[in-house]
């Protein structure tokens, strides 16, 4: 397999990613091959936005709260969309009486009817 090359700023970030996709499917290589190879095994396909040259990255500061929660299951949804309203800020106000280890106590990566931890 010929290296992949990038215009990705933050190569850090990149590897994590990578590490994070190998372990959902085992596969083990350097950095950008792996998540070519992991996100295609997914099929979220990450790593073709990633290493697409028709797109330009930087990096950014964001504050937490400027972000919008977005679902993941209908359980959880139930407490980040509806209770939460998508915001950061309210879940973490939830949780403090509310712990998380708790509430998302039996999380795990769930891929196509294949569960792994």
């Amino acid at each position: 397999m010929t290296k992949l090359k990038n215009n990705f700023p933050d190569q850090k970030f990149l590897a994590e990613l990578a590490k994070r996709e190998a372990k959902k499917t085992g596969l083990l290589s350097n950095p950008l091959e792996m998540l070519k190879i992991c996100s295609g095994a997914s099929l979220n396909w990450i790593a073709d936005y990633l290493t697409d040259k028709n797109i330009s990255w930087e990096k950014k500061n964001l504050a937490i709260n400027d972000l919008y929660l977005t679902g993941t299951n209908p359980e959880w949804n139930k407490i980040i969309i509806q209770k939460c309203e998508h915001s950061p800020f309210k879940l973490r106000e939830f949780f403090k009486s509310n712990p998380a280890d708790k509430i998302f106590k039996e999380a795990k990566f769930i891929n196509r009817g294949h569960s792994r931890e």
